[in-house]
């Protein structure tokens, strides 16, 4: 292995997993809390909306999240070819 491939395995097991992994707990914790809003306040529309659109960033930050851990193992099996 070249000083490359190992720096980038480096990089991405000390810093960037844990940090994406950090991001996608607390998209999930946004997206339970606004299930927690959707659902606790059923009879309020103007509540269940807020709720909605929390669930809504939750689904959209773990999907994030997702796409940067393909994209972290891209670049390190890019790196390993190189």
């Amino acid at each position: 292995m070249n000083e490359v491939t190992i720096l980038v395995n480096k990089i991405s097991t000390y810093i960037l997993k844990p940090l994406i992994y950090l991001m996608f707990a607390v998209a999930t914790l946004v997206f339970i809390w606004g299930i927690r809003g959707y659902i606790g306040s059923a009879d309020d529309a103007e509540a269940r909306a807020k709720g909605a659109q929390q669930m809504i960033w939750g689904i959209v930050g773990m999907a994030i999240m997702i796409g940067a851990v393909a994209l972290v193992e891209i670049i390190k099996n890019t790196a390993t070819v190189l």
